[in-house]
């Protein structure tokens, strides 16, 4: 049995629907039903009445409740318990993060720790910013490097779970330059002549800030996509050659900005990024198997000034937002 299936149950217990059961646990409701399906094969009878709008649980689900929540959370100690005790001063602390950050934000967090003579080994998780939240959450993780939009969601409880902004970083749309280190594809375009997009997949985070930025934009953006990949790695290269445009951390690209092999594809089109290391509260630490190792780095890695506000993937209250009031997504003098 796989502990996920137990997850999905429940979050379909609660939900009473598979639409908002597979939004809940960040999947598709086809891949959601197959592993209810494989639930009930395992427990050994059905779980779920489909008939039923909304659906239902039938006797032996209703009874299954109780038992999956115990059961999930003997499961979550038992592998908390074993990593707090595996984990000790000479094994890595394990550092998530998404794609794009650990070649552009990282490295000047690395030196920071070099410089405050913090000497601890790192092992990196590359991955989706949900997948970073759920290894912090489990205790797969120890840190967070996480980019956060002030206008996304939030992911982590603010009561279980504490960052601070360690660096800043922006989302630029980004095109090749011609000889006079102007863009050769500049924002917004027209119908005539709309602009080759170099997009993220959708479960990329830098996706989700690309996409409100063009949502928020004062006049509409006319592309035409060319290309789809996870990395922002591979649609920097497509960029470097011409492809198109693609919104990219300018972290990632300072130094082609700089030498004028890119360029801008619109200076206003752009949103700053908090990126803040994540770790689990101090009344957390055993659930999530934090060694002082991991908080060395945690210390190592704060600036010597505060590097902005909390970021909103925590429960933190924000403030209204006013009728006519610019959201801050698009031009440069309001952007956050």
């Amino acid at each position: 049995m796989d502990a996920k299936w137990l997850d999905d149950f429940l979050a379909l217990a609660e939900s009473r629907s598979f639409t908002r059961a597979s939004k809940l646990r960040h999947t598709s409701q086809s891949a959601m039903s197959r592993r209810i399906q494989a639930l009930e094969q395992w427990v050994g009878a059905p779980l779920v009445n489909r008939q039923a709008n909304p659906i239902t649980l039938t006797p032996a689900g209703e009874r299954f409740v109780p038992m999956a929540t115990h059961l999930r959370g003997t499961l979550s100690a038992a592998r908390h318990l074993c990593a707090a005790e595996a984990r000790d001063e000479q094994e890595p602390v394990t550092l998530a993060m998404p794609l794009g950050v650990e070649s552009g934000v990282l490295p000047k967090l690395l030196a920071r720790l070099k410089e405050r003579g913090v000497a601890v080994p790192l092992r990196l998780m590359i991955c989706a910013t949900e997948d970073a939240a759920a290894a912090l959450r489990d205790g797969a993780a120890d840190l967070w490097l996480a980019p956060q939009h002030a206008r996304l969601p939030h992911l982590l409880d603010a009561a279980q779970f504490e960052s601070a902004g360690v660096a800043q970083d922006r989302l630029s749309p980004v095109s090749r330059a011609d000889a006079r280190g102007r863009a050769l594809h500049t924002l917004p375009g027209s119908r005539l002549q709309p602009v080759p997009l170099l997009e993220y997949g959708p479960h990329s985070y830098f996706a989700k800030v690309a996409g409100l930025l063009m949502a928020s934009a004062p006049q509409p953006a006319h592309t035409r996509r060319i290309c789809v990949a996870e990395s922002p790695h591979s649609l920097r290269a497509l960029v470097r050659q011409g492809m198109g445009v693609a919104f990219l951390p300018e972290s990632l690209v300072r130094e082609e900005l700089e030498t004028g092999e890119l360029a801008r594809a619109d200076p206003c089109w752009g949103a700053r990024l908090e990126i803040s290391l994540v770790r689990a509260r101090r009344d957390q630490r055993c659930a999530a198997g934090r060694s002082a190792s991991a908080g060395r780095v945690w210390l190592g890695m704060q600036p010597c000034e505060p590097e902005g506000s909390a970021p909103s993937f925590l429960h933190t209250a924000r403030p209204p937002h006013r009728t006519g009031e610019s959201p801050g997504l698009y031009a440069e003098s309001t952007s956050v």
